[in-house]
């Protein structure tokens, strides 16, 4: 109620529409006139009324001037993702955003509204500034900022849900604008929807008007139906590659929004499971089959759809009853590492590819690749993205690799673990009395290393590719 001026001296502080010298004036003529025409205790009645009145009115105001609602900062807006380079590079490889809806999406939505009873339920896609929604229900827009995205925190969490029973409550969305404005929310749950092994790109999503509470067997079956979804833009993404592939399928896409023949949708749809079957028009490897504990570097696996070499497997049972199998796995397509584990007992498809051996050729007239060709003379070109400049450098005009095709595209080249080289110039090095002499060695494909002082001029020595190492030395002037 008070307020120190620059004197120090305290001054009442009243709203715009009290005004204080007539608050006092009203008062002093009522008292003053209650004497000629009033009734005394009429006229204390008066006053006290009109007392009351101005303080109700000061208490409203006052409440008002501290309601979180009217602070200058509305939300805050969550940090960016560790990965967020890699996530917003696969939300765009996706080609998912701004397109129109499709049943698939919709159906998993609306099933999600009517099984937890909520008024509103998104299947959610954050961009770099704006959330935007695949699939809405109830709500008549189809994005928001994301610096008022519920859904920008929950992707911080890729393994977990993010519930907020009541957001009032919670000082992260207690001033959001979605909640002290339309839509109102006061519940929210997301589930992340993760893809290519750790992308959260968005989430699965119901929010309601009202506080409430969520249950472990709830997050439970909204987590199922996020996993539907992920399966669901995968199988999208397959779609679009099998198009790319082959183009006398245009139609496969258009089925696939529509709901469609071309697909065979689940009979039923339950809180534990959505299935979905791509039908046979798609191309496919040949398959083979092996056992988790089976797996080995250099096999080459289906997962979720998609063709992953292995690059280490690693057994682990420590504090566990069951065996499992670590994995790093390289996908093929897109050139990026992925993490995984299977069950000793699970059952991996293998992707069988057409080998042979090549002929290294050198690079292509336009700098893109490099020309291989096979034992029929038939040219293959192998693009930067499979081998680069500084692993071509170690090869020769005229040595033998295995390259490893799918429809007639290669995708991996089989690189040799020791290569044979020439040596064009030494150095040698004497670091004190009691080292060995170390010589610098320049190869003549313009590669340096450090090797035994006997090396010289002509000589072919072996060296291995991986640490750019002395392995052996050949005879002088032979391979």
């Amino acid at each position: 109620m008070h307020e120190i001026t620059s004197h120090g001296s305290p001054q009442r502080i009243y709203p715009a529409h009290i005004q204080p010298l007539e608050v006092c004036s009203l008062v002093r003529y009522i008292r003053t006139a209650s004497t000629e025409w009033c009734e005394p205790f009429l006229a204390f009645k008066i006053t006290v009324a009109y007392r009351a009145w101005a303080i109700c009115h000061l208490i409203e105001w006052k409440s008002k001037k501290k309601s979180p609602h009217n602070c200058a900062s509305m939300s805050q807006p969550a940090p960016l993702p560790s990965n967020e380079e890699a996530r917003m590079r696969c939300l765009k490889e996706l080609s998912l955003l701004d397109t129109d809806h499709e049943d698939v999406f919709d159906g998993i939505s609306q099933i999600a509204q009517n099984i937890f009873n909520v008024p509103i339920a998104l299947i959610t896609l954050v961009d770099e500034n704006r959330q935007w929604f695949k699939s809405c229900i109830g709500l008549p827009v189809s994005e928001t900022s994301r610096d008022d995205a519920f859904c920008a925190h929950a992707i911080l969490k890729p393994d977990d849900i993010l519930v907020i029973p009541d957001t009032e409550l919670d000082p992260r969305f207690a001033n959001n604008a979605l909640v002290v404005g339309e839509p109102y929310i006061r519940f929210y749950a997301g589930a992340p929807l993760v893809i290519d092994g750790g992308n959260a790109l968005g989430t699965l999503c119901i929010i309601d008007h009202v506080p409430r509470e969520f249950s472990e067997s709830e997050r439970n079956i909204l987590r199922e139906y996020a996993k539907s979804v992920e399966l669901a833009i995968e199988m999208r993404q397959a779609l679009k590659e099998a198009i790319e592939y082959d183009q006398s399928t245009p139609d496969l896409m258009a089925s696939w929004r529509s709901g469609g023949d071309s697909f065979s949708r689940a009979n039923s749809l339950s809180t534990s499971n959505i299935s979905f079957r791509i039908n046979s028009q798609l191309p496919r490897c040949n398959y083979s089959t092996k056992e988790g504990i089976e797996l080995r570097k250099g096999d080459l696996i289906d997962r979720k759809g998609k063709v992953f070499e292995v690059r280490a497997a690693q057994e682990s049972s420590a504090g566990r009853r069951e065996t499992f199998v670590q994995v790093e796995l390289w996908d093929i397509k897109k050139g990026v590492k992925v993490n995984d584990r299977y069950r000793a007992s699970d059952v991996i498809e293998m992707v069988e590819f057409d080998e042979a051996e090549c002929t290294f050729e050198g690079p292509s007239e336009n700098g893109k690749g490099y020309i291989f060709k096979d034992s029929e003379g038939e040219v293959k070109t192998v693009g930067l993205d499979l081998l680069n400049s500084d692993q071509a450098g170690w090869l020769n005009v005229g040595d033998e690799i295995q390259l490893r095709s799918y429809n007639d595209q290669v995708v991996i080249v089989d690189m040799p673990e020791f290569v044979d080289c020439e040596v064009s110039e030494v150095t040698e090095i004497t670091k004190d009395s009691k080292s060995s002499k170390k010589t610098t060695i320049n190869l003549t494909n313009g590669k340096v290393i450090k090797g035994p002082s006997f090396c010289k001029p002509g000589d072919i020595i072996s060296v291995k590719i991986s640490d750019a190492t002395f392995h052996k030395a050949n005879k002088p002037g032979t391979k």
